[in-house]
């Protein structure tokens, strides 16, 4: 069945017969902020292409880390406006799940952990989740190493970085992220 430009179109065929057509709007078009089409994917590298992909539209823009040095502190601001009047947006969406892009069998199995399942749909949930994932994980295997940007290098005298900061950001995440999903 061909499908809308902003919609999913989904055929039923009912138990006396009758034919019926569901149309449901894609998440990507309902909450007015710019979202590029998926053409392809595939999140294993069993394909032609030897790795996992994803095929996008390109949305028209100059990426924000390049201009906002130049910016004046308004034009600054008035983007941050604009990116936390998006984030209520998002937040404000609600789905039928929140997960990986990828299927758990899909996935090396080296360096696995047992990670807490998320099943909800709030934010609130997503945000306990993701926390608590992330702190999981880096109590299983993070361990000193070089910042990754430069700065934080200068900033920790070219020494390996300890893991503990992280991983009392990561519980302050949790408190906080809790906290702000509520209002």
């Amino acid at each position: 069945m061909a499908e809308g430009g902003f919609n999913r179109l989904f055929q039923a065929t009912l138990t006396d017969g009758k034919h019926v057509i569901a149309r449901l709007p894609y998440p990507s078009t309902s909450h007015g902020i710019p979202t590029p089409e998926v053409y392809a994917w595939c999140s294993t590298k069993a394909n032609p292409v030897g790795a996992g992909y994803i095929i996008m539209e390109k949305l028209d823009g100059i990426p924000l880390g390049e201009i906002w040095y130049t910016m004046t502190p308004k034009q600054q601001h008035k983007i941050m406006k604009q990116i936390v009047e998006w984030e209520v947006r998002f937040m404000s969406l609600e789905f039928p799940a929140f997960g990986s892009l990828y299927y758990q069998k899909g996935l090396p199995t080296e360096r696995k952990v047992p990670l807490p399942h998320h099943n909800g749909s709030s934010s609130a949930e997503l945000f306990r989740a993701v926390g608590e994932r992330e702190l999981t994980w880096a109590k299983a295997y993070a361990k000193p190493r070089l910042p990754y940007e430069r700065m934080y290098r200068e900033i920790y005298g070219y020494r390996l970085a300890s893991p503990e900061g992280h991983l009392q950001n990561l519980s302050g995440y949790l408190v906080l992220g809790l906290g702000l999903a509520h209002h």
